[in-house]
């Protein structure tokens, strides 16, 4: 397992962007709903679809992969 985990490669994290102004004065929940929920949403149809083993990795790897569409 250590090996098959090395052989995969996490993508190199992008820089951190600036916190959207418009973003940061929005209560918790509509926060969440904006800039979470969707992709969250579109990796948890595609887990159910996929069923890997290793569900909470396989989502973790998703949503690292798919960042940039949120």
């Amino acid at each position: 397992m250590a090996s098959q985990r090395q052989s995969q490669q996490i993508p190199q994290e992008s820089p951190p962007r600036k916190p959207d102004p418009a973003l940061q004065s929005l209560p918790i929940r509509a926060y969440l709903d904006q800039s979470v929920v969707p992709i969250l949403l579109q990796g948890l149809a595609e887990l159910a679809k996929e069923r890997p083993s290793n569900p909470v990795e396989w989502l973790g790897h998703y949503l690292l992969k798919n960042s940039e569409r949120s």
